[in-house]
């Protein structure tokens, strides 16, 4: 009798356990089958095509790893990789550097902030497409604006879309422009759950607007901060629409190429899909290295609260 009511106790207990478990499987299959459709599964694909040679038209024709040794030889390859880095090492700093001192303006009580918050945003919904041809109009040689400027003051015009350094430049700043208003209020987040008895604390000791930044602001941001770097590398790491609107001469668009348009032009107007994929697979290989390393380096300058 005991033993009969003791196996009718544990039976409901495991049976509204394993309903748990797969109530939650149901739950959590959507998102795992669309990473392994969409995610996963493209890239182990996108690996098996840079082992092959494939037009789009023929079936792929398997060759090892030819496409690879054929890439590490490549000069132009090996230039759109450190013009991507290069691009990186301007973006990315300036970037979190211009998105910090949004985000302390944006921090402070001013008189219609709301609609400063909303308008610092509205750049990052934008098309990157659109933001860049607006940009190209702007620093048209003939109709400009900036050179309407400068002709106003009597200055030098400048042909700003006619030399690689300078349309290098624009991008940058226009990147940096469409994604400030992204990061900052990431970090304006963050600056508005940091406790404000740590301010008090350092007001009590004596503490100026500069000291209470450096000393309480920035390193309790550093969470946010770490975010933004990471993602903000993996954007610049990933640059395109820029380079296709601004390359427009082919001098001009040799000097500013990155990876990412290397393997859209040789994919998808030169038809070399084997080729592209393992110029893809470099590119993946860069972005994980550069994550786990900011995951690394993180315990070094990242401090929790």
């Amino acid at each position: 009798m005991g033993a009969a009511l003791k196996t009718n106790h544990v039976g409901p207990i495991l049976t509204k356990k394993h309903s748990d478990y797969l109530w939650a499987y149901i739950f959590i299959a959507p998102t795992v089958i669309g990473l392994l459709l969409f995610l996963i599964g493209p890239i182990f694909y996108a690996f098996y095509i840079s082992l092959t040679r494939w037009d789009n038209l023929n079936p792929p024709v398997f060759i090892g790893i030819d496409n690879y040794i054929r890439m590490f030889s490549d000069p132009q390859v090996i230039g759109e990789v450190w013009r991507t880095l290069l691009f990186a090492a301007f973006i990315v700093p300036l970037t979190v550097a211009v998105s910090l001192l949004v985000a302390y303006l944006l921090n402070m009580k001013i008189p219609a902030i709301g609609f400063f918050r909303i308008n610092i945003f509205l750049p990052y919904i934008t098309l990157p497409v659109a933001s860049a041809m607006v940009w190209q109009s702007m620093f048209n040689t003939r109709f400009g604006m900036i050179n309407g400027f400068l002709r106003m003051m009597e200055l030098p015009v400048v042909d700003w879309l006619g030399d690689t350094s300078s349309v290098f430049g624009i991008i940058v700043a226009m990147t940096v422009w469409a994604g400030m208003g992204y990061y900052s209020i990431i970090l304006l987040v963050g600056m508005k759950n940091i406790p404000k008895t740590y301010y008090e604390a350092a007001l009590i000791d004596g503490a100026n607007r500069l000291q209470l930044f450096f000393k309480v602001t920035l390193p309790l941001l550093t969470p946010q901060i770490f975010f933004v770097v990471t993602i903000c590398t993996i954007a610049a790491f990933q640059m395109f629409d820029a380079i296709l609107v601004f390359g427009q001469s082919v001098i001009i668009r040799d000097g500013i190429r990155t990876l990412s348009f290397g393997i859209y032009e040789r994919g998808f107007t030169f038809h070399m899909m084997g080729y592209a994929s393992a110029n893809a697979m470099i590119l993946l290989v860069m972005i994980m290295i550069v994550t786990v390393m900011n995951f690394i380096l993180q315990k070094f300058w990242v401090h929790y609260e």
